[in-house]
């Protein structure tokens, strides 16, 4: 196999098209800290970044690792959304590749985590240790308990990345911009859950316990309907009284999308639905800090 051949498995295990959410979270928190007039650090914004990114190829990695050798990429049917990239699937020789290079990514989102430490201050490491757990203990123990496996995607990215983040780009969590993180936690985490849907026979098989399996398609589907919910009205709380710029409720302009993609979810009987709602999904969860983003700034 040539490098170049090595190099395409590793690429597509990572799941590029995943990886589109940590940018868009971090430019809601480089807009917040920007129209709170703080001084933004490009080298820090810099650093901030091949945290968060590393940190999200990681996980990818490691999933795809965990997934194969329990042979879970093996018994799936992927969609766009779920059942992984089967690039192990395809080639198997990679394994040790991908694993490797998964722990490559860790070692350098902490260590460049470890140097904003330095910068920021030592109370930033309990973020990056809360961050360091979600990331290596996900696939093999997180997603045998229900409740933890719901928040672990919402917590990793909204309150580890969004925080971390905007703590370590202002140097304090005092500005109006933290009073957003539940909103990408709450929309992550429903992001993750309806992901499962089509994948959850073949998790019980491999001896998951996620929301899915644990409580039934009926409720979970009305818990992802509480977590949609639960972000817009926490928008409208945080602008209401006054946590956050006004502007901010711009973000209400993803309501009728979130309202059908939860219709679609309760529809799902066919293949089709499923995707349209899953895809309406991911718009929302990534559309959301953006539109907040621009416009705050």
């Amino acid at each position: 196999m040539t490098l170049t051949q090595r190099v395409s498995v590793v690429v597509r295990a990572s799941r590029p098209p995943f990886l589109l959410l940590t940018p868009a979270i971090l430019f809601l928190v480089w807009a917040m800290v920007v129209a709170e007039g703080g001084e933004v650090s490009l080298e820090r914004l810099a650093l901030i970044t091949l945290s968060a990114l590393s940190a999200a190829i990681a996980s990818n990695l490691l999933n795809e690792f965990f997934d194969f050798k329990s042979g879970l990429d093996q018994q799936t049917s992927p969609t766009p959304f779920s059942g992984g990239s089967q690039a192990l699937v395809q080639t198997p020789a990679m394994l040790e590749g991908v694993k490797w290079v998964g722990l490559l990514c860790v070692s350098v989102s902490v260590w460049s985590g470890l140097a904003l430490v330095v910068e920021v201050g030592w109370q930033l490491l309990f973020l990056g240790f809360l961050g360091v757990v979600l990331l290596i203990a996900y696939t093999p123990m997180i997603n045998k308990l229900p409740w933890l496996c719901l928040f672990s995607p919402g917590l990793g990215y909204g309150l580890v990345m969004f925080v971390g983040a905007y703590w370590a780009l202002r140097g304090d969590v005092g500005g109006d911009g933290v009073w957003l993180f539940p909103i990408p936690m709450l929309l992550v985490s429903a992001l993750l859950l309806l992901n499962q849907f089509p994948d959850a026979q073949a998790d019980a098989q491999a001896g998951r316990s996620h929301a899915v399996i644990a409580w039934g398609r009926t409720r979970a589907l009305g818990v992802f309907a509480l977590l949609h919910a639960g972000a817009f009205v926490w928008l409208a709380f945080v602008v209401a009284f006054g946590l956050v710029p006004a502007e901010v409720a711009w973000g209400v302009i993803l309501l009728p999308l979130s309202l059908w993609v939860v219709w679609q979810s309760q529809e799902m009987t066919g293949n089709r639905l499923m995707l349209s709602a899953m895809a309406g999904n991911v718009a929302v969860v990534l559309l959301m800090p953006v539109v907040i983003g621009i416009s705050v700034l």
